[in-house]
């Protein structure tokens, strides 16, 4: 398997979200959101086995994988990171450093989307909490080898109804994006414009992009993969 990286956009500053302490989730869009996604031929029939990654169509992103930023912890400095969804779900705890292979605790790979380095800070002699920040970020891996969303069943169909697939759903500020020397290149807004890539068992691949809405939603879908 190709291996994976996130394409880290971070905040200069924290826009509010320093010393947010436990309280690390958003408030939850009002919606019922279920996605189905509808596979079929050219002819109308259903197309099985289809694994499918579901991620955020931004700007600045080299689809279909995305790149690494990293960082360096202070001197002196003993660190406590954490993972934290957009809803708030730690999905790792006790990040030794700046670095994150996109697993959460149980070593699985997490979907694409907006995930949030959560950092506290103690000193090393005196164990006084000198910093309490939260970052956010998007990580992109944009393939379905790396997590899929669903694969399609004997109707050529798989149901979604995890809304943090689309962190567009939520009111999140405007990001700006850098590049792997740490320069801003652009700000962006996170909508609801979904990327949906198919990957067959024989390595075939097609990508679709749609607006999703919080409410049910059903995406069809002609197989017609990249020669």
């Amino acid at each position: 398997m190709r291996f994976r990286w996130s394409f880290a956009i971070a905040l200069p500053g924290l826009l509010g979200l320093a010393g947010c302490g436990d309280n690390l989730a958003f408030e939850a869009p009002g919606g019922s959101f279920s996605l189905t996604v509808r596979v079929t031929d050219p002819d109308g029939a259903p197309v099985a086995g289809l694994r499918a990654s579901l991620s955020p169509q931004v700007p600045f992103v080299d689809y279909p994988y995305g790149r690494s930023a990293e960082g360096s912890p202070l001197a002196d400095i003993v660190y406590s990171r954490t993972i934290v969804d957009v809803a708030g779900t730690v999905v790792k705890r006790s990040l030794p450093s700046t670095e994150w292979d996109g697993r959460d605790d149980d070593g699985d790979p997490v979907h694409d989307g907006w995930y949030r380095l959560h950092t506290v800070g103690r000193d090393s002699e005196t164990g006084e909490v000198v910093a309490d920040e939260s970052t956010p970020f998007l990580f992109i891996a944009a393939d379905p080898d790396w997590h899929a969303a669903g694969v399609t069943d004997g109707n050529g169909e798989f149901t979604v109804t995890d809304r943090t697939y689309v962190p567009g759903f939520w009111d999140l500020e405007p990001m700006v994006a850098r590049d792997e020397d740490g320069e801003p290149i652009g700000v962006f807004v996170v909508t609801t414009e979904t990327r949906l890539t198919l990957l067959s068992a024989s390595g075939e691949a097609q990508t679709v992009t749609f607006a999703a809405v919080d409410e049910p939603q059903i995406v069809t879908v002609m197989w017609l993969p990249a020669p």
